[in-house]
């Protein structure tokens, strides 16, 4: 399976957005390219509500409206602030969707390869290797272009990777804005608390404007970010396929809505969380390796960072050691990936995809984004690491099967 091919092919499919008919012939065209080599894989639908620039474009008018009730009326300003804080934090913490209920549902397509024979047969297999990638487009719009992103990642460089992105906006000002209020109202009379709700309230009307914007905006053909990920993905697969490790079974999952952001993934672990011990699963997520080097994700979410399994990453820096020629370097992410997902279940996972000398991955969205300029070298580099980081992980189990009485 050409990972290069299977990028270009998913990029013909137009506007693949979450939910969408495009989205779906796109995962019945992955799941026709699948039987070709062998790979059995049904579809699993799911009911998600993927808008969410317009998720949070609710949570920044309600920022906007208490922190004008506020000026005039404190308590009852901070009531409005107070709540829309929380739902903002529980959406992007993953926990509960409140103002998404607001938003339309629809119905994406998880596409679930099971462990082929090859792979699942023998009592040696310990663990499920679950690779991991998204097959619809994102959407384009000013704060996903490349300009802003890239003095975005300079910004990260030099705080360290503790900048918080667009979305968290929404959270971080209404809960300042909260707090200037709850210092007014102890104690009246002091003219900072007012400046600083001021100041916050412009940061939520720039929010505004920029989700609004994105969530009006038209997508491109996502041939790089998410589609040169599912080749890398299918690609990595199949060559296990052909050379199965010996005590990982080998499930492949393309996950629908990864625009949602990774609504799909997150249906996908909340129908298998009890039925999958973490003990005896991995989780690899491919992200888009269209172009530049290969990375891992040490850490990952949108709000708070979380940790990805430490032994995995710890792995991905070996494999890293071990083929210098690929210049694989780590990566502080800070969205909502499929392994954050995973890691929200207790399920060991990281996160590997190619990013450019900005730590960037490039024209996300954009129409740029197309199947002429994706780099076959870096994603046959994506491809060697992944084998590698595989490589290393069987003979890791295999060293603590054979240490067990």
């Amino acid at each position: 399976m050409d990972p290069v091919e299977i990028a270009a092919g998913l990029a013909e499919f137009e506007q693949r957005a979450p939910g969408s008919d495009s989205e779906r012939r796109a995962a019945l065209w992955l799941r026709r390219r699948l039987r070709e080599v062998g790979r059995e894989a049904v579809l699993e639908p799911a009911w998600v509500r993927p808008q969410w620039p317009w998720v949070h474009s609710i949570h920044a008018a309600l920022g906007l409206a208490g922190a004008v009730v506020a000026a005039f009326q404190p308590l009852a300003g901070a009531i409005i602030l107070a709540v829309t804080a929380a739902s903002a934090a529980l959406d992007l913490l993953g926990l509960a969707h409140v103002a998404r209920r607001l938003t339309p549902e629809r119905c994406t397509q998880n596409l679930v390869s099971p462990p082929t024979q090859a792979t699942r047969a023998g009592a040696q297999r310990l663990v499920r290797l679950m690779i991991v990638a998204h097959y619809d487009a994102p959407r384009g719009g000013l704060a996903v272009r490349n300009r802003p992103r890239r003095l975005a990642a300079a910004a990260q460089r030099l705080l360290r990777g503790r900048l918080p992105g667009l979305p968290s906006l929404v959270v971080i000002a209404p809960a300042l804005v909260l707090a200037a209020a709850g210092v007014r109202l102890a104690v009246p009379g002091l003219g900072w608390p007012a400046t600083a709700a001021v100041l916050c309230t412009a940061v939520l009307v720039v929010a505004l404007a920029m989700l609004a914007e994105l969530g009006l905006s038209p997508r491109g053909p996502g041939a790089g970010d998410p589609a040169s990920g599912a080749g890398v993905a299918v690609a990595l697969a199949a060559a296990l396929d052909r050379s199965p490790p010996r005590h990982l079974a080998v499930e492949l999952v393309m996950a629908g809505a990864g625009d949602g952001p990774s609504l799909g993934m997150r249906a996908f672990v909340r129908r298998r969380r009890r039925r999958y011990a973490a003990e005896a699963t991995a989780v690899l997520h491919l992200a888009a390796c269209g172009r530049g080097r290969p990375s891992w994700w040490t850490v990952d979410g949108p709000l708070v960072s979380r940790r990805l399994h430490p032994r995995l990453v710890a792995i991905c820096g070996e494999a890293a050691n071990d083929r210098p020629d690929l210049g694989a370097t780590p990566h502080r992410g800070h969205g909502a990936g499929a392994a954050w997902r995973a890691r929200l279940a207790r399920w060991p996972a990281v996160t590997v995809g190619c990013l450019d000398e900005d730590g960037v991955v490039p024209d996300v969205g954009q129409a740029s984004d197309s199947a002429q300029r994706l780099d076959r070298r870096a994603m046959d580099a994506a491809l060697s690491f992944c084998l590698e980081v595989v490589r290393r992980l069987d003979a890791e189990l295999g060293s603590r099967a054979g240490a067990q009485p």
